[in-house]
């Protein structure tokens, strides 16, 4: 038994392990030429960032704008519109101006006059 105890790996740093999945969604994004070649690339790096953030805000508020920025590029308006909510919810502190343009663009094209 002492053995086994020895052997098992430490536990997982989920808040680093989400930080390599939003860094590598942002590499990702860079390298996309036109916007949509690795869009599903950016799409899973940057879902797997939210799921392993736990109770980190800023990590989940930069994975929702990443989100938010795919919907967009592949005009789902809804979805970028809530990731940007989401994301506006999580980092209130440093919510900048071209972050509340985007989400008002997307209300927009959501919710029609």
């Amino acid at each position: 038994m002492g053995d086994e105890e020895m052997s098992q790996e430490p536990p997982v740093d989920r808040g680093l392990l989400a930080l390599k999945h939003l860094d590598a969604a942002y590499e990702a994004r860079k390298q996309m030429p036109d916007g949509k070649e690795q869009t599903e690339v950016v799409l899973a790096h940057a879902t797997q960032a939210l799921r392993l953030a736990d109770d980190d805000r800023i990590i989940k508020a930069l994975a929702n704008l990443v989100l938010g920025g795919c919907h967009e590029q592949q005009d789902k308006w809804h979805l970028a519109y809530y990731e940007y909510v989401a994301a506006k919810e999580q980092y209130t502190d440093e919510w900048t101006e071209s972050m509340e343009q985007a989400l008002q663009y997307c209300r927009c094209k959501v919710f029609p006059r």
